[in-house]
């Protein structure tokens, strides 16, 4: 719901606002770990042994609008990153 009020440039109650902050938090957490495999300071069995759960939870099939939102974001690590847990 909250992606969508902000896709649509919809205000945010001071609650909805704080959730979605945290969200984005989130969302820069895995950019942050998606980088690191970029360079290779972690490998994907790191990140699998550790984060495979949430990381699902931000698929497509699960949730399409938020990988909509991180190609719209510029969360392209993390999208990316997202496509060995498609299947």
């Amino acid at each position: 719901m909250l992606i969508h009020r902000d896709a649509q440039s919809l205000e945010f109650t001071e609650a909805q606002q704080a959730k979605f902050d945290a969200f984005t938090d989130y969302l820069n957490f895995f950019e942050f770990i998606a980088r690191l495999k970029e360079i290779g300071q972690l490998t994907s069995d790191d990140i699998n042994a550790t984060f495979n759960y949430y990381l699902i939870l931000l698929t497509r099939a699960r949730n399409p609008e938020i990988r909509q939102y991180l190609k719209k974001e510029g969360f392209e690590n993390l999208d990316k990153l997202l496509l060995d847990y498609e299947s």
